[in-house]
């Protein structure tokens, strides 16, 4: 599960954690499941939080939760991952519960800028983001999060446009002018670490091209497809022009992270609940046992 590895990674109250793992990125080897990341990077330094200077920003949250989510549907029977695949119901759910506990979403351009010291947060800010592009987090994630005026992120593979399953688009604007952020996840999914230069370079660049010639926004912020990436991948993602990359090991974001190598809570169709709010509630500074129930 997600979450159990993250309360063993990141948090001391869920146990098995150690100290060396709750290092920052720059200064420990991470590997996971689906990534593989290591060594102090010297060819772009951390993300810097300058404190309150002229009302230009207020202090950042020391951890911030970004979950990761891909479809927002029951999975079909022939669903090849049905694993990814998360109830609209429980969708729901998980959004009323931050809700409720003063949990409000914002962006990750949005939140980079604040560790920049360019931009305010809430007291409680989370990022949502939807991995690929799926229109049915245009049908059943959209309208609920636009009812609290809360964007989102969709990390975006631009081929998954001409799929069936896809975003249209039509509604990839509708998005963007309800303030969301389309941020890349290549032109077609590969694995990066097994690609060669030159189309390494293509999935990059010519995704945040696709990007800006089809919704007039540019994409500042990648995800690593299947959250797999290495040392080079990493610096290919920076001299591509992005600012920050997400990936699929588990932990809380901070801005003492490595911005090209940021954690997330990945939240699978069988994930509990209980166990994900206990997470959440203690990212927020909270003891687990206070926050209302669900």
């Amino acid at each position: 599960m997600a979450v159990a590895a993250l309360c063993a990674l990141a948090t001391p109250g869920c146990g098995g954690g150690n100290g060396a793992s709750r290092e920052r990125f720059g200064r420990t080897r991470h590997a996971g499941r689906h990534a593989v990341f290591g060594g102090h990077h010297r060819h772009r330094p951390h993300i810097r939080s300058s404190r309150h200077r002229g009302g230009a920003t207020a202090p950042s949250p020391a951890r911030v939760p970004l979950l990761g989510f891909h479809e927002v549907r029951d999975p079909p029977p022939s669903a090849r991952y049905p694993a990814l695949y998360l109830d609209p119901a429980k969708f729901a759910m998980i959004i009323d519960w931050l809700r409720r506990h003063g949990f409000r979403a914002v962006t990750l351009a949005r939140l980079v800028a604040a560790w920049r010291g360019r931009a305010q947060l809430p007291a409680r800010p989370i990022v949502l983001t939807f991995d690929d592009g799926y229109a049915s987090v245009y049908r059943n994630a959209f309208p609920l999060l636009g009812r609290l005026r809360w964007p989102a992120v969709v990390y975006l593979e631009v081929a998954a446009l001409h799929s069936p399953d896809g975003l249209r688009p039509r509604q990839v604007r509708r998005l963007v002018a309800a303030g969301w952020e389309i941020a890349s996840h290549t032109l077609t999914h590969p694995d990066l670490t097994r690609t060669g230069t030159a189309q390494l370079e293509r999935e990059l660049r010519g995704s945040r091209r696709a990007i800006a010639r089809l919704f007039g926004v540019r994409a500042t912020d990648f995800c690593y497809p299947a959250g797999r990436f290495d040392r080079g991948v990493e610096r290919a993602v920076a001299r591509a022009g992005y600012q920050a990359a997400e990936t699929e090991l588990p932990g809380l974001a901070t801005r003492r992270s490595d911005p090209l190598a940021l954690r997330r809570i990945m939240v699978a169709r069988d994930e509990p609940l209980p166990s994900l709010f206990a997470l959440l509630s203690h990212a927020a500074g909270r003891r687990a046992h206070r926050a209302r129930r669900a």
